[in-house]
């Protein structure tokens, strides 16, 4: 089936999401080259505590937040460059903050061979892991953002309290 096909057969709704990743994916790869991460970050709100943390939404949210993951991974693998994980984020918390649905932004680290540290962003949404949930269990996280959590109480959330949507 080509991808034509395929976009074609997805809801008016999710063709135009799609689009809008494509684009907001394109700005955020653009950001990203041109902006240092310490700034770059404020756009994810304000820096909460280094743990990981969940936000309360709604099953409505929930299921536009499963929905914008999975259209997330398809912009990833359908736009010529190269849409890794931070530019994920960034795309899929833009989409997410106009649809009002909260989010949170976790950043990790994590020792490899050699002396090289690895760097892995991921989005939830209540039990969630919407981009970003590959190895996301091998990072220790070192910064956690949302602005949701200026308007509801943040909630600690253990790495098994997560759940991956397929």
């Amino acid at each position: 089936m080509s991808r034509l096909h395929r976009f074609l057969q997805l809801s008016s709704r999710h063709r135009f999401w799609l689009l809008q990743l494509v684009v907001l994916s394109a700005l955020a790869k653009l950001a990203i080259a041109l902006i240092p991460l310490r700034h770059l970050a404020r756009y994810l709100g304000p820096a909460q505590q280094n743990i990981r943390l969940c936000v309360v939404a709604t099953p409505a949210q929930l299921e536009k937040a499963r929905s914008i993951g999975r259209l997330t991974a398809i912009m990833a693998r359908i736009t010529p460059w190269q849409s890794q994980c931070l530019v994920q984020v960034l795309a899929a918390k833009t989409l997410l903050a106009q649809q009002q649905v909260p989010w949170v932004a976790h950043f990790g680290v994590r020792h490899e061979a050699g002396h090289v540290l690895k760097a892995h962003a991921w989005l939830t949404v209540g039990p969630d892991i919407i981009v970003g949930r590959r190895e996301h269990r091998t990072f220790a996280v070192v910064a956690t953002y949302s602005p949701a959590l200026l308007f509801r109480q943040p909630l600690p959330c253990a790495q098994t309290d997560f759940q991956t949507t397929k």
